[in-house]
C-alpha cells in the first residue's frame, strides 16, 4: 500500500472515531476535544425556570456560554437526585458555547438541581422537580418579630423534613428550588412537586431563619405556608471589638476621693513640712551609710545648705506637684478604653484587655491588664458585658501627675528625672562627708527624690491594698449578617471602690470592630 495514502487513511480514521465514539466523556459540537476555560464567561440553560418532568421521563437540555466558545462543560445532580441520570458529566461545547445533554428523570417525586459548570469559570443551576401528582406553588409568610434588619427575604424548598436539614441551617439545602423577595412582597415558589413531604426554610441573610414542613400541596393549587422565623444567636467568639466607655464620675463624691487620694500621695514629699526637710530625711535614708550621713548632717548644718540651695534654684517641688495633679486632671480626656476578644465556644465570658484611663496607659497603673468578663445576650439582641478592673488610685494620680510635670519639661522621660531638673541635683553641694562628694551627692539627691516618689506611688496598696472598678456594659449589638458580633452602642454603670471611698461612675459606651493587624 502506498505509505501517503495509508497515513491519510490513518488520520481520517482517528478523526471519524474521535468524533464519533470518544471515550465516555464525548464532546459535543464542533469544539476541540479537551474544551476551553471560561473564566471571565457567562452560563445559562435555555429552559428558564423549574423543569417539571413526570418519572422516568428523559429530556434534552440546552446549556449556552457567552461569549461564544468551545468551552469544557461538567455536570452534575445537585440534592436528592434519587436515580435520576445524565447522558454525560464532561462535554465540550461547539464553537457558539452551546452544549446539549441528556437528563432522565428518577422514577420517584423529587426536587434537586442540574448543575453545568465552565472549567476555571461560573456555573448555573436548573433547578427539576419530578412527580406523579402534579405540581403546585407555594405562598410563603414569614413570621418575624425580631429586631433585626431585613431587605429580603429567601426561600429554599427541599423533599424531605426541617429535623433532617436543621443541623446545615443556615446553610441552602443543596438542590432546593429557590425563590427570594423584597421584605413586604409576595414570596412564591411555583411548579412544587405534589406527594412528597416538603421543607420549606426561609432565612434573611445568615442572622434569622425559619423552617415549616408542608405534605399537603395540591396539583394547581397554590397552598399558603406560614414560617416562624428566630434569630440565629449573636457569634461573639470571634469578635475583636474596641471598647470605649467615656468617664463621667459622679460629683461631689470624685472630687472628695481625688482629694483625699492626693493628701495621702503627697505625704512623702510634705510629712517633713518642707522640701528642704523632706529631701535631707530622704538623701539620709538612701545613703550607703545613714549614721554616717545623719553625723555629718548635723556637723555640717546641711539642712540650712538645701534650704538655701532650693531657694537659689527657685525649687518648690511640693508645690509644683500639685500644680501638674490640677493641670493633668483637667486635661484628662474623660474615657476608659481597652478591647473585647471572644473565647472560642464560650456563650457565658470573653476577655477585656484594658488599655487606658483617660491619656494614662493601663501599664503605668501597674495592675494586670487582662481580665475576664461575663457576657449575656437578651433574645432583642441587647449585649451585657461585666468586668472588675483592678486599680490603684495613687498610681493613677501619679501618671496624671507625671504626664504634665513631662509637658513642662519635655527635655526629661521620667517624673525623676523632673524632680531631679527642678531641685538641680548636679549642682547641689554638701560639704564634710569625704567618701561623698561632687557626682555622689547629685545621685543621693536622685536617690531620694526617686525614694519618695515611689514611696507616694505605693500609697493606695499600702494603706488598703489598692482598689477596683467594677462595671457593667448593655448595648444594642451591632450584626453581620451571620450574626458575627460587630460591635455595640449603649451605656455603662460602675462604681470606684478605693478604701473609705465609693465613687459611682457612668456614661455612653460604644464598640467597633478592631481594625486588622498589619502585616509583619
Amino acid at each position: 500500500m502506498n505509505l501517503s495514502l495509508f497515513t491519510k487513511l490513518t488520520v481520517l480514521c482517528l478523526a471519524t472515531a474521535l468524533a464519533a465514539c470518544g471515550d465516555g466523556d464525548a464532546a459535543s459540537g464542533d469544539g476541540p476535544h479537551r474544551g476551553v476555560p471560561g473564566v471571565d464567561a457567562t452560563l445559562r440553560f435555555a429552559h428558564q425556570g423549574t423543569l417539571t418532568l413526570a418519572p422516568g421521563e428523559t429530556v434534552e437540555l440546552v446549556v449556552k456560554g457567552s461569549p461564544p466558545a468551545p468551552y469544557a462543560m461538567t455536570f452534575f445532580l445537585a440534592g436528592e437526585s434519587l436515580d435520576a441520570s445524565l447522558n454525560v458529566q464532561k462535554t465540550v461545547a461547539n464553537s457558539g458555547g452551546v452544549a446539549t445533554i441528556k437528563l432522565r428523570a428518577p422514577n420517584g417525586s423529587t426536587n434537586f438541581a442540574l448543575r453545568a459548570t465552565i472549567e476555571d469559570g461560573p456555573s448555573s443551576d436548573l433547578s427539576v422537580a419530578v412527580s406523579d401528582q402534579g405540581f403546585g406553588s407555594l405562598a410563603i409568610e414569614p413570621l418575624y418579630s425580631g429586631g433585626r434588619p431585613v431587605t429580603n427575604w429567601y426561600v429554599r424548598v427541599a423533599v424531605g423534613s426541617c429535623d433532617a436539614l436543621a443541623e446545615t441551617f443556615p446553610a441552602d439545602p443543596e438542590g432546593a428550588l429557590k425563590a427570594s423577595a423584597v421584605d413586604g412582597d409576595a414570596l412564591i415558589v411555583p411548579s412544587a412537586p405534589v406527594g412528597p413531604n416538603l421543607a420549606v426554610f426561609v432565612r434573611a441573610g445568615g442572622y434569622a431563619w425559619g423552617c415549616s414542613d408542608e405534605a399537603a400541596l395540591v396539583a394547581g393549587t397554590t397552598t399558603d405556608v406560614a414560617v416562624a422565623i428566630i434569630n440565629k444567636p449573636i457569634d461573639f467568639f470571634a469578635a475583636q471589638l474596641d471598647v470605649n466607655l467615656t468617664f463621667v464620675p459622679e460629683q461631689p463624691a470624685w472630687d472628695n476621693f481625688i482629694s483625699s487620694e492626693y493628701s495621702a500621695f503627697s505625704q512623702p514629699f510634705l510629712a517633713a513640712g518642707d522640701d528642704a526637710t523632706a529631701l535631707l530625711s530622704a538623701m539620709e535614708l538612701s545613703a550607703p551609710n545613714p549614721a554616717s550621713f545623719q553625723q555629718a548632717s548635723k556637723a555640717n548644718n546641711w539642712l540650712v545648705d538645701i534650704k538655701q540651695h532650693l531657694a537659689d534654684n527657685n525649687s518648690h517641688f511640693s508645690l509644683s506637684m500639685d500644680q501638674w495633679k490640677t493641670a493633668g486632671l483637667a486635661q484628662q480626656p474623660p474615657s476608659l478604653r481597652g478591647t473585647f476578644s471572644g473565647i472560642e465556644d464560650d456563650r457565658e465570658h470573653g476577655q477585656f484587655h484594658w488599655q487606658s484611663l483617660g491619656a494614662v496607659s493601663s501599664g503605668a497603673l501597674d495592675v494586670n491588664t487582662d481580665h475576664p468578663m461575663t457576657v449575656a445576650v437578651d433574645p432583642d439582641d441587647t449585649i451585657h458585658l461585666g468586668v472588675a478592673l483592678k486599680l490603684s488610685p495613687s498610681r493613677l494620680l501619679g501618671a496624671i501627675i507625671e504626664q504634665a510635670a513631662i509637658a513642662q519639661y519635655p527635655s526629661t522621660n521620667t517624673m525623676v528625672d523632673v524632680l531631679a531638673e527642678i531641685v538641680n541635683c548636679d549642682a547641689l553641694v554638701l560639704q564634710g562627708l569625704p567618701s561623698c562628694t561632687g557626682s555622689c551627692i547629685a545621685q543621693l539627691c536622685r536617690n531620694a527624690l526617686q525614694d519618695m516618689w515611689f514611696e507616694a506611688l505605693e500609697t493606695s496598696s499600702v494603706a488598703y491594698g489598692g482598689g477596683q472598678l467594677p462595671l457593667q456594659i448593655s448595648g444594642a449589638a451591632l450584626l453581620d449578617d451571620q450574626a458575627r458580633l460587630q460591635g455595640f452602642s449603649g451605656s455603662w454603670l460602675g462604681n470606684i471602690q478605693a478604701g473609705q471611698h465609693a465613687v459611682g461612675a457612668s456614661g455612653p459606651a460604644k464598640a467597633v470592630a478592631s481594625p486588622p493587624a498589619a502585616a509583619e
